[in-house]
């Protein structure tokens, strides 16, 4: 029992990063009908952001992590309203190029101006505490907390909130709510805004448990793309469950089979739904 307490811990840290990683993706995919490739770069970007302001400005986590948002949040609102907008409702081959470009524009900047050392984000949360059976440290036990709160204001803002309500009337009928009086390009900035800043708070809250590198984003996109699919396209609830699931077995084929075993199960988990329920977890089928 300590042992399976231990590993449901480790396994819903890395799959509340997971999620707040693909709840941005799903809901740009699912609203602006986009693959964004660029996604994982914005997580890595989120790392980098915060060692920058800390090693070079002094700043402390939680200031560095403030700017860091506020300025990759901005830079998503121009980047959709002057350069993606009109790749919107487009063939999904034209987003996928521009996003895929601006993923290596974004990814070889920084290799070029911090090359590809590993970089240490310092924190607050050092110390390890003891909860009932389990370790845990005190930055991963923040990641928890303020990852399972950020989900719930996620759920929240698009259940009650008169924006949320437009963007879910914009997923299920982009026509109909144009029609309705649905500024649906404010819905789509702030979508991308949204989706943007959740990867770079993912990045920022894990850097501090591993090491910011340039390629970090390159990973999580992949299984970030696992875990759509495997919620259902466009679903927010299964971009949730399914991130859980992955972090969770991710965690537990570690333990028991061995670190070359964690990448390998969330291929094997992304062709067995495709065999079995090709639309996904909480996904429907399309006629």
């Amino acid at each position: 029992m300590e042992l399976f307490s231990q590993l449901m811990v480790n396994g819903l840290v890395i799959g509340l990063t997971y999620a707040l990683f693909a709840v941005g993706l799903t809901l740009i995919f699912g609203i602006l009908h986009m693959a964004n490739f660029a996604h994982g770069e914005f997580y890595m970007l989120g790392a980098f952001g915060a060692f920058i302001l800390q090693n070079e400005l002094g700043f402390g986590y939680f200031t560095s992590a403030i700017i860091t948002i506020i300025v990759i949040g901005i830079l998503a609102f121009v980047l959709e309203k002057y350069v993606l907008s009109s790749l919107v409702d487009k063939e999904h081959l034209n987003s996928l190029l521009a996003t895929f470009g601006l993923s290596i524009i974004l990814l070889n900047l920084v290799i070029i101006l911090y090359g590809n050392t590993p970089r240490q984000i310092a924190t607050p949360f050092e110390d390890v505490v003891q909860i009932g059976t389990v370790f845990i440290t005190q930055q991963r036990l923040f990641v928890l907390i303020l990852g399972t709160l950020l989900i719930i204001i996620v759920g929240i803002f698009m259940k009650m909130s008169k924006w949320g309500k437009w963007m879910r009337a914009v997923s299920q009928n982009s026509m109909g709510a144009k029609v309705s009086g649905i500024p649906i390009k404010r819905v789509y900035i702030i979508t991308f805004v949204i989706g943007t800043v959740l990867a770079t708070i993912a990045g920022i809250l894990i850097g501090p448990t591993t090491y910011a590198v340039p390629y970090m984003g390159t990973s999580i996109m992949l299984k970030g793309f696992i875990i759509v699919i495997l919620g259902g396209l466009g679903s927010v609830p299964g971009a949730i469950l399914g991130a859980l699931i992955l972090g969770i077995g991710e965690t537990t084929a570690a333990t028991f089979l061995g670190n070359s075993w964690r990448d390998l199960l969330g291929f094997a988990m992304l062709i067995l739904i495709l065999l079995i329920r090709p639309q996904g977890i909480f996904g429907f089928s399309r006629r």
